[in-house]
């Protein structure tokens, strides 16, 4: 008879044999795009497996690793491997389905390869690169999971590059995935004063921000302002969204910056959306910041009302 104890040790056994752990070997080295290891396991493991489960995604996955094998290299071109993922994969995983499980996590790995070769955090020169200048880079990074050296960077790639608020909406993204979404917010709302027809509405995480982004009127809708200019136009995005609750009007410290957003205000050159954030912001303070540079709040909102009186009292009524 059969002592427990070599009972237990027989199902470990059986247990180390399953053909699964030759499946999850190969899956480990597959994320490691470690393609060639992969699929010989991935041979054994369909031989003992009969055909029982569908590795289809598996040898989709090894097909592109091999086609594109010279692009992965040392020497990749990480704009080009970005390009072969939008191409290929980006719109399988961003379909619900694909969220989860072995896409997912190959995405995730394909992405720390690729950055990789962009060496974040330890080359402050690469900042001043084309492919950190329109954001590429900082796309990258995220889905590499690079988060705070995003974080980090994307304010001073900001303030040389001509889509500011493109960077800086991705400064929000990396702050959102890193669960800081007030300061997510912030950034977000920097990005659309500054700059909104630049703002990655397709990437980014924020939802309430990317829908605010595409369809500024919903929300205003929600607040019983008749439909306007504002109702489709990212321009309005920043007040749609102080209105709304879901920024904060951020506050003004000095007499500079007091300067600075009564110039936004009326600068006729700014858009009209902008310019009315810009009197929000500055009515926010109340009249003492306002008093730095002799500036009557009563003339913020005068101005306000001018550039839309709709908007202007549902603003007051708030």
């Amino acid at each position: 008879m059969k002592k427990k104890n070599d009972l237990e040790g027989f199902i470990q056994q059986d247990l180390f044999a399953s053909p699964f752990i030759k499946y999850n070997r190969a899956i480990k080295l597959l994320l490691e795009l470690k393609f060639r290891h992969a699929e010989r396991l991935l041979e054994e493991f369909k031989r003992i497996d009969q055909g029982k489960r569908d590795l289809g995604l598996e040898y989709d996955i090894i097909a592109f690793l091999r086609e594109h094998e010279s692009i992965l290299a040392h020497d990749a071109d990480p704009r080009t491997a970005f390009r072969l993922w939008e191409e290929r994969w980006e719109e399988l995983y961003r379909k619900e389905s694909a969220r989860t499980g072995l896409l997912s996590s190959f995405r995730r790995s394909y992405f720390r390869h690729v950055s990789s070769f962009l060496a974040p955090g330890t080359n402050p020169d690469l900042t001043e690169e084309k492919i950190f200048l329109d954001g590429t880079a900082l796309l990258i990074m995220i889905r590499g999971e690079f988060l705070q050296e995003v974080s980090s960077m994307a304010s001073k790639v900001a303030e040389v590059s001509r889509e500011p608020g493109r960077i800086l909406g991705y400064k929000g993204d990396a702050l959102y995935l890193l669960d800081e979404v007030d300061a997510a917010r912030r950034s977000y709302l920097t990005a659309l004063l500054l700059d909104p027809l630049s703002v990655d509405a397709d990437n980014l995480c924020d939802p309430d921000t990317r829908e605010l982004l595409c369809h500024p009127g919903t929300y205003l809708d929600e607040l019983d302002v008749p439909e306007g200019p504002w109702s489709n136009d990212r321009h309005w995005a920043a007040v749609a969204g102080i209105l709304a609750g879901i920024f904060l009007p951020p506050p003004v410290f000095d007499a500079v910056q007091v300067s600075e957003w009564w110039d936004v205000l009326y600068n006729d050159h700014a858009s009209q959306g902008t310019a009315f954030a810009a009197g929000m912001i500055l009515s926010a303070q109340g009249m003492k910041p306002l008093s730095l540079v002799d500036i009557d709040i009563s003339a913020v909102r005068n101005r306000m009302r001018k550039i839309s009186p709709e908007l202007f009292a549902v603003f007051m009524r708030n």
